[in-house]
């Protein structure tokens, strides 16, 4: 392989985040119940074998759980409605309704359980009747993948366009050597659920498809952002409303001539940026953007067309203080707008985080279809565990389903401006009484303005008070206690 097409490939890895070890991270899971039937704990005579006693359970539609060889019993999900030959009716069958096991769980994927997926879950919801499309890499091998296995058999994949190879009309092909498969990944954590594993990777699970691929691993050209146009064109075609766009552009094009600066992540001069604007503004849609992963490179800022004021950019954040990961690309300090808009958790890259959003915004439209795509942002925008003092680190922060299906719930249709908090003037130093007893992780954004940080700090803690002192050159800091904005300084 050439040195060009190496430094392409370096490029295209930073682009996607796509670091095989850390998206298996992405995996690591919390637990939530989701079993209707309680377990119970079945004793068996002596002469009946474990073998024997398990197939007694499942004759009777049980499901055996854990064997007990000191108790001769098997725990099992499912009550007898009779009594059954070989169990020992004169012990008492106990109901384990308080200690069920993590095996008799469905698990959730950090970035879910972090934004309160729960709340979505029992609601009943998963994007039914809401139309996705996804504009990104290749889809290789979504056609093997357990997690889709029931949108494609459901017939919930719509459409395919691959603007590549206009012939190609399956979406499964392609080569892992070129990333084909980061559509797939991104597909996955929007709506993929695995039901032999009761694992769920994103919330959109019973939404409709449809897929465009834009991009080429190999190779770096604006022709892809002309692709990305057409892609939006058709899906509007398609009336196709929210869509998810896990790519970025910004330097390392194939003609060095092409490559953009920083300065033109303004959401203007971009001809893609534009017609995400016009998207939004015109169309109705909303369109979900990774934010970028330059952060710890020289670009830093974000990139296109995450730079469209009205776009949702998704910036990532760690799992423990949901603070801005080093590769997650920060907003602009010479815009009138902020970005990233909002951010959840990825441990690999931007890419992985927004498709989290898009699939909560799938399941919020569902649960409200009159709501407008302007209405649905500002909402998630709102739900922000920063949204009284957002920056261009992580946006408006974390959302919230719970705040947010309490708004909606409530009727709410409209949003108004946001409401930033009120800063308390301090000199060089502040001390701030904390209410909560115990260890608690804190998370300051020293910023030279309201909106724009020069630095991030994190501790933990287990004092009453804190003292926040001025970092060298800020006007504000933003004081954030396990997960809430607790105040805003402005140093004077």
């Amino acid at each position: 392989m050439s040195d060009s097409k190496i430094a392409h490939r370096k490029h295209f890895r930073r682009r996607y985040g796509l670091l095989k070890v850390s998206f298996i991270g992405l995996l690591l899971l919390e637990f939530l119940p989701v079993r209707a039937q309680d377990k119970y704990w079945y004793f068996f005579s002596e002469d009946i074998s474990k073998t024997e006693s398990r197939k007694i359970l499942e004759n009777h539609q049980l499901e055996p759980v854990t064997w007990s060889k000191w108790f001769h019993a098997w725990s099992a999900h499912g009550a007898l409605d009779h009594m059954v030959d070989g169990v020992d009716s004169s012990r008492i069958v106990t109901p384990l309704k308080l200690l069920r096991s993590s095996f008799d769980e469905s698990a959730l994927g950090f970035a879910l359980e972090q934004i309160g997926a729960k709340a979505i879950i029992e609601d009943g919801l998963t994007g039914k009747g809401v139309k996705i499309g996804i504009i990104d890499g290749g889809f290789l091998g979504a056609d093997e993948n357990a997690s889709l296995a029931s949108i494609i058999a459901d017939g919930r994949l719509k459409a395919f366009r691959n603007y590549l190879q206009p012939s190609d009309t399956i979406p499964f092909g392609g080569s892992r050597s070129l990333d084909d498969q980061h559509g797939t990944e991104v597909w996955e954590l929007t709506g993929g659920y695995n039901a032999q594993k009761r694992i769920q990777f994103g919330l959109a699970t019973g939404a409709d498809y449809y897929l465009a691929r834009t991009d080429h691993g190999a190779r770096e050209q604006r022709q892809e952002e002309d692709f990305l146009i057409a892609a939006l064109e058709w899906m509007d075609s398609l009336e196709v409303k929210l869509v998810n766009i896990s790519l970025g552009y910004n330097t390392n094009y194939d003609n060095p001539s092409e490559n953009y600066t920083p300065a033109m992540m303004d959401g203007k001069t971009v001809l893609a940026s534009l017609a995400c604007q016009r998207a939004t503004e015109e169309e109705g849609m909303l369109i979900v953007v990774a934010a970028g992963n330059d952060g710890d490179s020289d670009w830093k800022v974000i990139d296109v067309p995450a730079d469209a004021p009205g776009v949702l950019s998704v910036g990532s954040t760690d799992l423990k203080f949901w603070r801005k990961m080093p590769f997650s690309s920060t907003g602009t300090d010479f815009t009138q707008f902020l970005k990233p808009d909002i951010s959840c958790f990825a441990s690999s890259g931007t890419s992985f985080s927004a498709p989290v959003i898009t699939g909560l915004a799938a399941c919020l439209w569902e649960k409200s279809p009159s709501l407008t795509n302007t209405t649905l942002k500002a909402l998630i925008l709102q739900s922000g565990h920063l949204a009284g003092a957002p920056n261009n680190y992580i946006g408006f922060g974390v959302p919230s389903a719970n705040w947010l299906l309490a708004k909606i719930t409530e009727g709410l249709t409209e949003m108004t401006e946001p409401q930033f908090v009120a800063p308390i003037s301090a000199n060089k130093k502040k001390s701030i009484r904390l209410e909560s007893e115990g260890k608690k992780s804190i998370v300051l954004y020293h910023k030279k303005d309201r909106f724009n940080v020069i630095k991030q700090e994190f501790f933990s803690s287990e004092a009453n008070s804190l003292q926040v002192k001025q970092f060298e050159n800020s006007k504000f800091t933003t004081v954030v206690v396990d997960h809430e904005l607790v105040m805003e300084v402005e140093w004077k």
